[in-house]
């Protein structure tokens, strides 16, 4: 079941290749960077893996599952906070022509590959990566909106929690 799932990798930012020790503060050495994003690749574009069972222990020839991850969905998120360096080409951040929240922004101040590439994601790993998207922060009403709207919303769980201890929870 595992080689039909989905597999979510956070923080992709943090193997971006970074030269210059001003954004890192490791000076020229690419630590795990480049290296971490060229093993990555077999991985997304679809191979067999060897999986360990245990991961805690030393393991053995015998001791691992093969994963094809070929039909393996992969969605990698990252907060990529210094882009805007790559980006100072095009208009970006706010002005009197930023669109209000949830209006649909212009595609030239959109993220680009170009961008994540002088970000320091290398091209192999982007073309693996075909779709984009980029999110905008939540506003404080699309944030309570979350928080209360789900019939099983983390608000309610706790309210119902801290009710078994006669205690009142409010927001």
């Amino acid at each position: 079941r595992a080689q039909h799932g989905v597999v979510f990798v956070d923080e992709i930012d943090k193997i971006a290749r970074r030269n210059n020790g001003a954004r890192t503060g490791a000076g020229s050495r690419d630590i795990g960077g480049e290296g971490v994003q060229q093993s990555l690749l077999k991985l997304l574009e679809g191979t067999t893996v060897f999986v360990p069972y245990n991961v805690t222990q030393h393991w053995s020839k015998h001791d691992f599952v093969q994963v094809d991850t070929t039909n393996i969905l992969f969605i990698c998120a990252g907060t990529f906070t210094d882009l805007k360096r790559g980006r100072s080409n095009r208009v970006s951040g706010f002005s009197k022509n930023t669109p209000p929240a949830g209006a649909p922004r212009p595609f030239e101040d959109r993220v680009q590959v170009q961008d994540l590439i002088e970000y320091g994601m290398i091209t192999e790993l982007l073309g693996r990566l075909p779709v984009i998207v980029e999110l905008s922060e939540l506003t404080e009403d699309e944030l309570v909106k979350v928080m209360n709207a789900p019939p099983d919303s983390i608000i309610k769980e706790y309210r119902e929690l801290f009710r078994l201890d006669e205690v009142e929870l409010e927001f």
